[in-house]
């Protein structure tokens, strides 16, 4: 459904909103030129967008597998952090993107 979104979306300007856009256009661009390639094909185009997801997906979850494990092998860090998150969060919330901001260099605003 976005692939079918977007072309139907698609700018004749030449300028791409993101992997999706650019993508297309290429495949426009060697249409019009009698170029056929088979590696840029729609259905290339959907397999990369899953590889994309998939590996994004994985990288993520690895990450915080690695970090609790980190954590359960050092208790001492796991405290520093429980205190940092009171600190900047509290106890009253979950934390959210802007409580980023209120952390810098070792103080909390």
């Amino acid at each position: 459904e976005e692939v079918e979104e977007h072309k139907k979306n698609l700018s004749s300007f030449g300028s791409s909103k993101d992997y999706i856009d650019a993508y297309l256009t290429e495949m426009e661009q060697q249409k019009s030129r009698g170029e056929i390639n088979p590696n840029f094909s729609e259905f290339q185009l959907r397999v990369n967008i899953s590889d994309l997801f998939l590996a994004g997906s994985e990288t993520t979850s690895n990450t915080i597998r690695w970090c609790v494990l980190f954590l359960l092998c050092h208790p001492e860090i796991q405290e520093k952090l429980q205190a940092e998150v009171d600190d900047v969060v509290g106890r009253d919330r979950l934390p959210s993107l802007n409580d980023r901001d209120r952390r810098q260099k070792g103080k909390v605003k």
